[in-house]
């Protein structure tokens, strides 16, 4: 399969890095319903953050204005793989530190969202549209554990 650790960022966000073995895979998903289609890091500081993970990973960033708000995209290689949000002060999560927010890729969201509250999930917020991506909705599994589930816009109905 490969080789992979665990590194923890200066302000306490883990991420795994993994290098697939010759002939494995390279950990990249397809799109579609169910697969990991984003990620965003929560932390105090982006801008230092972004530097971290460009020494580490080589990524690159930007800021990218989103009209009530700026946030930063990092990129790989020239694709965008990650948003790097400035952590709230009034931040309600119980870590108190910066932290990796996995978003899941779903066909319907409403239906998506009906099924996660019946398993226990809880909404911090209302569904949210995101202008040129699509509809999202974070969420909170039983455990306390976050995973934001997207409707990409060419799924929007």
């Amino acid at each position: 399969m490969g080789r992979g650790a665990v590194i923890e960022d200066p302000f306490g966000a883990a991420i795994g890095l993994f290098t697939a073995a010759p002939g494995a895979t390279d950990g990249v998903n397809p799109h579609g319903h169910g697969f990991m289609c984003w990620c965003e890091l929560v932390t105090p500081d982006p801008k230092a953050s972004a530097a971290f993970l460009s020494h580490v990973l080589g990524w690159t960033s930007a800021e990218k204005d989103m009209g009530a708000f700026t946030v930063t995209i990092a990129s790989a290689n020239g694709h965008p793989v990650a948003s790097l949000w400035k952590r709230c002060d009034d931040d309600a999560h119980p870590w108190k530190r910066a932290r990796w927010y996995p978003y899941v890729q779903v066909n319907a969201i409403e239906p998506a969202v009906a099924r996660a509250k019946s398993l226990g999930a809880t909404l911090p917020c209302d569904l949210m549209p995101i202008p040129g991506v699509g509809r999202w909705q974070p969420s909170c599994d039983p455990t306390g554990c976050e995973t934001a589930l997207l409707e990409p816009s060419e799924c929007a109905r």
